[in-house]
């Protein structure tokens, strides 16, 4: 036996049987998903595995459109009324010449805004941005210079930085004309070059820049954006030397402070003869909470135009503002988009969402779709062992009639949900007013917060304590005069909002005090009943336009995707990704096509490798994971559809065992070279034929 021989005998192969073969004739279509695209110009597909009418398919991208429209209006109304209210303090800060009176040989120090940015960094870019876009419009005369720690590496190149953006500032409308002008034309040559030098030697000469400001009246505005991140070595003497000019041109000089910390913690950064320097005064500026909070209330209480906007679940509602103290507020309202953009196109029946009907086509799949909702199947068990029954025969009939009346009556609860749920908060508000000397809670965001953050709409009973938060508003009642509290029983009884609150525990006319307590139990117990009736768990068909929390995995995908996971994913189920119709041929797809031939054989060779390695130990012999490799590819079904391909490219493969053994092992080396680009493999240090497998998560 030769040495070869015998090291051949030595080596270890080990096979896995492949799955069946699948049947050449597929009971499904062999794309994957359930929307087929069409020829239009939107970029909404046809649901219902292409059975949605055409019609429907263009209204729910029409729909989409125009309700993100009117709430992108809407939200954009009330940030420019939040941005209005942030910079009322501060324009006058710039506006009032502060001089106070020094006396005679005293320096004046630096007039400075300190701008508290919140504890939110995500949000910090879009404030300063707003606040130099304000400053550079608003503020007459003014030459704003932005100064950030991203840039501002040395304190030469912050001098740099500094010159330069003065020098542009001083460039009036006229001279930048004229500057143009003067590019275009033929001018000579020389002058031209002259006119470079002067202007690179104003670029540093900051004594003569500060002439030009003060001989032109200008104020100027230095803006430094994140201080907390600034270094020290940077910083102080940046304020010295504005201290200096601000001396020397008689109150030329301002300086807006960014940080995310309180002036006492930041100034201990700074020696205390340059916080000496300065003439602070404080300013908060974040008004991003607050204008997250008034978009949510538009959200959610929007009572005047129901179909114009989505309703969102309670829980996903509580998650949202979880959400907005970790992102900006210009991400918060991309999430908001995303979940409207979501819903209207992979929701076939977004389209019942609208008082105007005549868009809309129903066929035999839309009315299959109804009878197969969540929503519509789960109704039964809300319902009475007779009502019950009528209802699962109206699933199992084709009464269409009796479905849209069913239809209807859902559409109606859902517009009024929104309604009854204000009207919820309104009582709540009412009742502060009433028996309260000053109002505990003062926005119907914390009121919706507390009533559903515990609550348990599964199991009523675990609900008892639900609204012990109200324990100031039961203490304001006993402490009321028993006229007050019959004026107060007969208000909310003859109201038309407040009244149909208390149909099953009907309010009374209190004879006396002792009956307070049980006034108060009357009160509890009705408040429970109406949230057990907010439950959109008992509405069917709520699917048609209702948000749940499983928008949150949509979110986290579009904006922070487990690249692993999907990565792993495509791996598993390719077919998921290669038979895609929305990126690909649907004429392709077809069973005969060369191509899913092919593919019922053999996934792409990474795809089969990958698999291999799953079965495999952490670690492996090279050889012996190619030789299971080869092994497991079905040669004799392969060629055939292999030669197939070959002709059609004009290729001639003579099949032998060589040739065999170099197309398997080209494939082998790729895809291996794949899986250790991808982290799923690597080679063992100093061992150049063996591989470990990286076996842990989230890598």
């Amino acid at each position: 036996m030769s040495f070869d021989d015998f090291m051949d005998s030595q080596k270890v192969v080990y096979e896995l049987a492949g799955d069946a073969l699948q049947t050449d004739e597929p009971s499904v279509p062999v794309f994957y998903t359930e929307g087929v695209p069409t020829n239009a110009e939107i970029p909404f597909v046809r649901l219902l595995n292409g059975n949605e009418p055409e019609e429907n398919q263009h209204r729910r991208y029409e729909l989409f459109c125009a309700n993100w429209s009117k709430q992108h209006a809407s939200i954009s109304r009330i940030l420019a009324a939040a941005d209005e209210h942030m910079f009322v303090e501060l324009d006058q800060f710039f506006r009032v010449q502060d001089t106070p009176t020094v006396f005679l040989g005293q320096p004046r120090n630096v007039s400075t805004a300190l701008l508290n940015l919140g504890p939110n960094i995500s949000n910090h870019s879009l404030l300063l941005d707003k606040v130099w876009t304000h400053l550079d419009r608003e503020i007459a005369n003014a030459i704003v210079v932005r100064l950030s720690s991203k840039v501002c590496s040395t304190v030469s190149f912050t001098m740099k930085i500094l010159a330069t953006q003065i020098t542009r500032g001083l460039k009036t409308e006229l001279d930048q004309a004229a500057d143009e002008a003067e590019a275009e034309s033929d001018a000579d040559d020389a002058m031209s070059d002259a006119d470079e030098d002067e202007t690179q030697s104003r670029v540093f000469d900051m004594d003569s820049l500060m002439e030009k400001v003060y001989a032109k009246e200008k104020i100027l505005i230095v803006m430094v954006e994140d201080a907390d991140s600034f270094p020290t070595a940077i910083l102080t003497p940046l304020v010295k030397l504005m201290w200096d000019y601000n001396n020397a041109y008689d109150w030329a000089i301002k300086l807006v402070i960014g940080m995310s910390t309180p002036f006492e913690i930041f100034q201990e950064k700074l020696p205390k003869l340059t916080v000496r320097y300065l003439q602070p005064k404080y300013f908060e500026i974040d008004n991003s909470d607050t204008a997250v909070t008034h978009i949510m209330e538009e959200l959610l209480f929007n009572i005047h135009d129901p179909y114009n906007s989505l309703i969102f679940d309670p829980k996903l509602v509580l998650e949202f503002l979880k959400l907005k103290s970790r992102v900006s507020t210009a991400q918060f309202i991309n999430s908001i988009k995303i979940i409207y953009m979501g819903h209207y196109f992979s929701q076939p029946l977004s389209v019942m969402w609208t008082n105007d009907f005549t868009k809309t086509k129903l066929n035999s799949y839309v009315f299959d779709v109804f009878k197969r909702l969540p929503s519509v199947r789960s109704y039964s068990q809300y319902l009475d062992k007779e009502s019950a029954q009528h209802f699962h025969k109206l699933l199992l009939t084709d009464n269409d009639e009796d479905l849209g009346k069913l239809l209807r009556t859902s559409i109606n609860k859902l517009i009024l949900w929104r309604y009854e749920m204000k009207t919820f908060f309104d009582l709540l508000n009412f009742m502060q007013e009433y028996f309260l000397e000053s109002s505990v809670w003062t926005q119907n965001l914390d009121l919706f917060r507390l009533t559903f953050q515990n609550v348990h709409l599964d199991d009523p009973d675990k609900n008892l304590d639900n609204f012990e938060f109200l324990q100031p508003l039961w203490q304001g009642i006993s402490k009321a005069s028993l006229h007050d509290i019959n004026s107060f029983v007969k208000t909310v009884m003859e109201d038309e909002d407040f009244g149909p609150i208390f149909q099953e525990s009907q309010l009374w006319k209190l004879s006396s005090k002792t009956e307070v307590s049980k006034l108060v139990s009357t009160l509890n117990n009705a408040f429970l009943q109406h949230l057990e009736d907010l439950d959109l768990n008992k509405i069917p068909f709520r699917e048609i336009c209702c948000v749940d929390l499983s928008a949150m995995d949509l979110l986290s995908n579009s904006f922070n995707p487990k690249i692993r996971e999907t990565c792993i994913d495509s791996l598993l189920n390719s077919q998921n990704y290669l038979f895609n119709t929305m990126h690909s041929d649907l004429k392709q797809l077809h069973p005969e096509h060369p191509d899913i031939k092919l593919y019922k054989l053999l996934e792409p060779s990474v795809i089969e490798l990958f698999k291999l390695s799953r079965e495999a130990g952490v670690v492996s012999n090279v050889y012996d994971f190619y030789q299971v490799f080869k092994s497991s590819l079905p040669r004799e079904q392969l060629e055939p559809v292999l030669q197939e391909r070959t002709r059609q490219t004009g290729i001639q493969i003579e099949w032998t065992d060589l040739n065999w053994d170099k197309m398997t092992l080209s494939w082998f080396l790729k895809s291996l070279a794949e899986l250790q680009t991808l982290g799923f493999v690597r080679e063992v240090k100093n061992k150049s034929d063996t591989l470990e497998k990286l076996i842990w998560k989230d890598l």
